[in-house]
Order: structure tokens, then C-alpha cells, then sequence
């Protein structure tokens, strides 16, 4: 047999071999949600346009500011004065951190004609592990920043008190109907009114709690299935483990609370060609969200593999592939410390 990939791959002309379905392999090629992921998505487009970004961030130098105006305590007056005083607004900025995070690949390019698995196949397949790997990465970060960046602030008078107990940075209560009866409530007790659904970041153990709530429906003595009509879309992640305890964990949050940008490095932006056909860089988008641009770069390589005859060396080549993303995770701006737009719930299994 010629030299080249089949002899150090189990899959070479050598055997008799038959493929298996596309079903078959589905077990394989299993996959996450990333809810924490989605809701980011979902809401960035009302806390800053993704756009601005691309078009304004040119260079690692170049700092990404936001300019805000801070919230006002105005003081109040009684009647009229012929010189007046006044309170000034005040300003600040947010700046914008980036930081990258991606994969390499590499595909043996020869002979892959006395192979079973095409080009493309390896490809496509090294592909698709490598970036759900990296959707793993991203929807843990997001988990821990709306950890650490959760309302520690939160109203805790008799109003409150009626539904959720207080405890630490987090509103505790039960699981079920009582939860769903007040949270939308509570919220607003926080100043917080979506004007749409808000979104609901929450473990899978959530989604049991709705269909169940959903089986006692308007035909029922109690119509707990109302209680799930608005107020909240749910995202449920598989990364979010319930605090030690509870059943439930939520972070619930206004559109536009939080939001994830991401920018091309001037090279991939530039389709940067080192050398044809070996060395170059180019943009790709992510194939889940279709949100994220990469920055790719690819590099032609040659590596010596002993496949040829009676265990002779031979040169391999193969296609590499650098996938870089540079992203930002933000939340929407609070000039009073410990407030946030990010509300945390602990709910503990119904008596």
C-alpha cells in the first residue's frame, strides 16, 4: 500500500468495513444547551449594538469605553428664588475588557483517497468538538459572572418578607406556585420592570417545576399553568448546580442587564496573507449561535509519519487551523455599590 494516512489510521482500506448511519453516531456527537450562553445573547442587543463594536474596535490598543450618565438623587424645594443653585449630572465610563480564548486543529490532507473518512468529515468533526468545547468554556463564564455580579442590595422589608426570605445576596423560597406567584412582584419591589419577559438563567431542575405546574391547567380546581403565562423566559443550563441545599437556583435579570461583544484582531479582519496558499487568516462565524466571529489561522505543515514501506518514513501534510475569539461579558452600568439588575433566587423542594 502507498505511503501516506490510511496505515496509522484504523479506518484504512485494510478491513472489510461498512458505515454507520448518521443516526447511529448521533449518541457520539451529543450536545449541550448553554442557556446562561443563549440569555447573554438575547440580551445584548438592548444593552449595546454588537456593530458599534465591530466598527469602533480597531486595535488591542485602543480602549473600548462607554460613556454614562449617572442616577440622580434630586432634592426637593419649596416655592421660588430669584437665583437658583441646581444639581449637575455627573458622568463616567465603562470600559469594555476583552480577553481570547480558542482551539487548534489540525487535518492530515494526503492520500485520504484509501481512507473511509473524507477530508471533510475529519474536518467538519474536529470542528464541532472543538467549538462545543469552547461554548463549555463561555457558558461557565457566564454562570460565574452573574455570580459575581448579582445584586447584593436587594429590598428586604414586610413586602417582601410575605414571599422570600432574604439570606445573603439571594431571595430564598420554595419551589412551585409560591415562587412563581411573587417573583415578578419582588422584582419590581427591586425596581425592576422588564416591559418585556425578563430572563430566567436556572438549572434543568426548573423545567420539571413547570411541567409539573403546566399539568394543572385551566380544567383543574387550581390553575396553577396561569401562573407560567409571561413574566419570564427560563434558559436552564446544565453548568449551574444549585447552591448546597436547594433545589432550584435562578438569575433573573432585565433585558439588556447583561450582554457578551466580541471583535476580529486586525489580521483576521484584514485577511492577512503571509504566504499563499500556507499562511493566512481569515473570519469564520460560530456554527451554533451564528453570533461570534472568529479569527482563523490557517498554516499548511508537513510532519513525518511512518507509513511507508516496512515502516518508512514518509512526509505527511496537513492543514492546521487556529480558531480565536477575542469576547467581552458586560452588565448594564450602577453608580450606587452592590446594585444590580441581576437578582438571585434559591428555592428549596416544596413541603
Amino acid at each position: 500500500m502507498p505511503a501516506g494516512l490510511p496505515n496509522y489510521l484504523p479506518t484504512a482500506y485494510t478491513d472489510a468495513i461498512i458505515r454507520f448511519s448518521e443516526e447511529s453516531t448521533r449518541f457520539e456527537f451529543r450536545k449541550d444547551k448553554y442557556g446562561a450562553l443563549a440569555a447573554y445573547i438575547a440580551s445584548s442587543p438592548f444593552l449595546l449594538s454588537q456593530g458599534d463594536v465591530s466598527r469602533e474596535k480597531r486595535s488591542f490598543e485602543r480602549p473600548f469605553k462607554i460613556p454614562v450618565i449617572k442616577r440622580m438623587s434630586i432634592t426637593l424645594k419649596d416655592g421660588r428664588t430669584c437665583v437658583i443653585g441646581g444639581q449637575e449630572p455627573t458622568t463616567d465610563a465603562v470600559a469594555l475588557t476583552f480577553s481570547v480564548k480558542g482551539f487548534e486543529i489540525k487535518v492530515p490532507r494526503a492520500l485520504l483517497d484509501q481512507n473511509y473518512i473524507r477530508y471533510n468529515e475529519l474536518l467538519t468533526t474536529a470542528l464541532y468538538f472543538a467549538w462545543h468545547k469552547w461554548y463549555e468554556f463561555m457558558e461557565t463564564n457566564c454562570l460565574s459572572f452573574l455570580a459575581a455580579n448579582k445584586s447584593t442590595a436587594l429590598v428586604d422589608d414586610a413586602s417582601t418578607q410575605a414571599y422570600f426570605t432574604k439570606s445573603g445576596a439571594a431571595y430564598t423560597g420554595v419551589q412551585g406556585a409560591p415562587f412563581y406567584a411573587a417573583y415578578n412582584y419582588v422584582l419590581g419591589r427591586n425596581i425592576l420592570n422588564a416591559g418585556t419577559d425578563f430572563l430566567d438563567v436556572t438549572n434543568g431542575a426548573a423545567m420539571v417545576t413547570q411541567r409539573l405546574m403546566g399539568m394543572n391547567g385551566a380544567g383543574n380546581a387550581v390553575n396553577q399553568a396561569m401562573l407560567l403565562t409571561g413574566g419570564a423566559t427560563m434558559y436552564p443550563t446544565n453548568f449551574l448546580v444549585p447552591d448546597a441545599g436547594y433545589a432550584e437556583t435562578h438569575y433573573m435579570f432585565t433585558p439588556g442587564a447583561v450582554g457578551i461583544y466580541h471583535w476580529l484582531s486586525p489580521n483576521a479582519a484584514n485577511n492577512v496573507v503571509f504566504e499563499p496558499q500556507k499562511d493566512f487568516w481569515f473570519s469564520e462565524r460560530d456554527p451554533m449561535f451564528n453570533y461570534f466571529d472568529a479569527s482563523v489561522h490557517y498554516q499548511a505543515a508537513c510532519a513525518e509519519q511512518t507509513v511507508g514501506y516496512n515502516g518508512a518514513v514518509e512526509p505527511v501534510y496537513y492543514d492546521k487551523y487556529e480558531y480565536t475569539v477575542d469576547t467581552s461579558m458586560v452588565k448594564s452600568y450602577s453608580s450606587v455599590e452592590g446594585e444590580s439588575p441581576i437578582i438571585k433566587y434559591n428555592l428549596a423542594p416544596a413541603a
